[in-house]
C-alpha cells in the first residue's frame, strides 16, 4: 500500500472443524476477506464453494446470525459445520 491509499475494508472469516481442514487451504483457520466479496455469510460460503447444507451455525462476532445478514467492515465470521453423533 503506497502512501494515501487506504486497505479496503475486510471480514475476518474462521472455518471450524472439518471446514477447516477441508476448506481453508495449508491448514489456515482464519482468512481476511474484502467486504465486496463477503457482503453476507452466504456470500462468503459461495466464495469459498462451502455447500450452505452442511453449515449448522454461523456467528457474527460472537453472536448466531442467519446466511443473509450483513457483514460490516472488521466483522468477524465464524461458520461451524454440521455436527453429529449421538
Amino acid at each position: 500500500m503506497t502512501r494515501g491509499q487506504e486497505a479496503a475494508p475486510t471480514v475476518t472469516v474462521a472455518l471450524h472443524g472439518y471446514f477447516s481442514r477441508t476448506y481453508s487451504g495449508r491448514g489456515r483457520q482464519t482468512a481476511a476477506l474484502p467486504l465486496d466479496i463477503a457482503s453476507t455469510p452466504r456470500s462468503v460460503l459461495s466464495h469459498l464453494a462451502l455447500p450452505p447444507g452442511a453449515v449448522g451455525l454461523v456467528l457474527i462476532n460472537g453472536n448466531q446470525a442467519s446466511l443473509d445478514e450483513p457483514l460490516h467492515a472488521g466483522d468477524r465470521l465464524d461458520v461451524l459445520p454440521l455436527l453429529g453423533g449421538g
